[in-house]
């Protein structure tokens, strides 16, 4: 760990108005231009490449938890890519840890003081999406006000934005955000000034980008750029021997959201969640942790609290 606290926004644009986009910020310049493949292979910070660890602690990257080879994998992945200044792509099912992985990402870069925030593109149907990620001018719109208001993008200046569900993306947004990523400017809704960011990008998808491509719904060139620096994380299913630790690490998220000391679990317990199949992942895990935890009224949680749902049932909301 670096010991610094990252400042983490986790952004519910439905309450952002196309009045009030959020507060200003002062937009920064960076340094001359590098052509595409040199900045790629250039790490932002000589200082983090040379603080990288050889080797991952065992069990945990920068709050993720897991030991067994494929997330041990993940995590010496994620360690590599925090140091480039690649567009991460998290591919994985619903509720396997793509968002905690970003904030991983966040955390183990030369950004980590910095701001990171988050976007649901699935938001992007009933919203002005292209005016909330690049921003716009004032006084386009006989409803808004006359004040120009900073998109996403330049709100993360010198951060991350995360993207989620970058499925969701309309098309003609995704040729801009291509273009972001290629020039690393932007104009505001509105606006002929061409303004200068420096913002890392990561984004996810639990669907098939490629398929999505041959359907004309998502563009081949976006996901060959997002490609470069893909990972899947894998289902609950495929890593079982990480599920004690987990059910560890998640019992103390538990306690914090009960207001109590963290709960035993009895050995059947144990057992029948190490045999379960997981269908919605991590998230349908905590959410089963909860509510046993809240049946067993602070006592030790045994295997009739936990409320599995068969496997045929249809899945648990996500939490």
């Amino acid at each position: 760990m670096n010991g610094i606290t990252p400042r983490i926004s986790l952004i519910d644009v439905r309450a952002l108005r196309p009045a009030s986009f959020g507060a200003k910020t002062e937009n920064g310049t960076t340094g001359g231009r590098l052509s595409p493949l040199e900045a790629l292979l250039r790490p932002r910070s000589a200082a983090v490449e040379r603080e990288l660890p050889e080797e991952i602690p065992s069990g945990s990257f920068y709050g993720m938890v897991g030991r067994s080879p494929a997330m041990l994998s993940v995590f010496a992945t994620l360690a590599r890519m925090a140091a480039y200044p690649v567009t991460p792509l998290l591919l994985g099912e619903p509720g396997c840890g793509k968002s905690c992985a970003a904030k991983a990402l966040h955390r183990a870069s030369d950004r980590a003081a910095e701001r990171m925030i988050s976007f649901d593109c699935r938001q992007a149907q009933d919203l002005p999406i292209e005016s909330i990620l690049f921003g716009q001018v004032g006084g386009i719109a006989p409803a808004q006000n006359s004040a120009d208001r900073p998109g996403l993008l330049e709100m993360a200046h010198e951060g991350t934005l995360y993207l989620q569900e970058i499925s969701e993306l309309p098309i003609d947004v995704q040729v801009k955000l291509l273009r972001f990523l290629e020039s690393r400017e932007i104009r505001r809704v509105g606006s002929a000034q061409l303004r200068r960011l420096d913002v890392r990008i990561i984004t996810s998808s639990e669907r098939d980008l490629s398929l999505l491509c041959t359907q004309g719904k998502f563009r081949g060139d976006l996901l060959y750029r997002l490609n470069v620096g893909s990972i899947v994380l894998p289902p609950l299913r495929e890593i079982p021997e990480d599920i004690p630790m987990l059910v560890s690490h998640l019992l103390e998220r538990v306690a914090m959201v009960n207001g109590l000391p963290p709960q035993a679990l009895s050995a059947q317990a144990h057992r029948e969640l190490a045999a379960y199949g997981w269908p919605e992942n991590v998230r349908q895990l905590f959410a089963v942790l909860l509510a046993g935890s809240r049946r067993a009224c602070g006592r030790e949680i045994q295997n009739t609290d936990l409320g599995l749902p068969a496997m045929d049932h249809p899945s648990m909301p996500g939490v």
